[in-house]
């Protein structure tokens, strides 16, 4: 079998590939419930 390791460094899994990238979040307390919550409405 093959490891997920050995997958991500195969060349057939490296065509194309484009690493992805991650908006940046404002900090967020997460004691407050109400800030945590109030875009997943």
């Amino acid at each position: 079998r093959i490891t997920i390791p050995e997958i991500l460094e195969d060349k057939w899994f490296k065509k194309n590939y484009k690493p992805p990238v991650f908006q940046e979040e404002e900090n967020v307390n997460l004691d407050d419930v109400d800030a945590v919550f109030k875009d997943s409405e």
